[in-house]
Formats: structure tokens, sequence, C-alpha cells
């Protein structure tokens, strides 16, 4: 299953959803609340939920323990299912081998796009010396489902601190 980031910003400023009962939030997948209901998570998260979590931690300045945290907290919600949730885990452990501490800053949307530079030229490489035709694999679309979702993050996080329209002036 290939994760699809779809757009958590399209329901949030659309006058015409006012009033009416949040809907499962499809973080990075489709179908989230299907996939929160079979890993044992209570329902689906509220996007009003999801973007207070998101918009809480800055993730182009942030510290792996408390993206930890927030990958948690999505976790605990409903909207960041088992699966998700591994693969993003996975940015902690590759901060570990990069030497980053747990309390050190970082920018993880640098990271994520050095990280999958780095794995595009290792794959390109292995693919040469092995003559496996290019194209990307497994490996690179983790690393860029990775980078796709801390970019989406740092984008909610910003558009929260922008001015708001009143829709209804």
């Amino acid at each position: 299953m290939v994760m699809q980031i779809s757009s958590l910003l399209s329901r949030q400023s659309d006058p015409a959803t006012a009033g009416q009962r949040p809907q499962p939030v499809e973080l990075l997948s489709e179908g989230v609340s299907e996939n929160a209901s079979a890993s044992g998570s209570s329902g689906g998260a509220s996007s009003d939920a999801v973007r207070r979590i998101v918009a809480a931690y800055d993730v182009t300045d942030i510290t792996p323990r408390s993206f930890s945290e927030m990958l948690q907290k999505l976790r605990q919600t409903g909207a960041l299912p088992d699966k998700e949730y591994q693969e993003l885990a996975g940015i902690r452990a590759d901060l570990e081998n990069a030497g980053i501490g747990a309390d050190e800053r970082i920018d993880l949307t640098q990271f994520c796009a050095e990280r999958l530079r780095q794995t595009q030229e290792e794959m390109q490489t292995l693919r040469q010396k092995n003559g496996v035709a290019p194209g990307p694999g497994e490996i690179e679309a983790v690393m860029q489902r990775r980078l796709e979702w801390t970019q989406k993050c740092a984008t909610i996080r910003e558009s929260e601190g922008a001015p708001r329209i009143n829709a209804l002036v």
C-alpha cells in the first residue's frame, strides 16, 4: 500500500463544511479511519484534533524526542495507523544513526530531503553495479513519503500562524 498525502487543509477552510460533524482525517493514507479501527484505535480523529497536534510541533525546528511525542499523539487520536506510525518512527532511528541527540534541534524536512537524496544515490550506484534497470524502489518510496509527510506538517503549522479570512463577511 502506498501512502497518499491527502489534503488536511482542504476541509479546514471550506465554509460549506462549517457546523458539520467532523469526519475522520486522512493524514497519510486513504481510509485512515478503517486502518485505525483495524489497528485497535477507537475511531477516527477529528481534523481539529489533528491540526492542533501538528500545529503544536514545528518539524523545521524540533527535537527527536518531541517528534516521537507528536507521532504518539497522532497515533492515539487514530490519525496515524500502525503501518504509517512504524514507517515514520523510522525517521527517529535515522536521526539516532546520524548521531542526532534526543534533545538536539533539527529541521526534519531538510533531514528527510537529504536522506532521500543519499538513498537515491546509493540505490543508483547499486543498480549500476548489479546491472539493474534504474527506477525508484521501495526504500526510496519510503524516504519520499517521509519527506512529503514532514512537508505537510510544516505547511499545517505555517497555516496556523497565517491570518484567517472570515468567509462570512
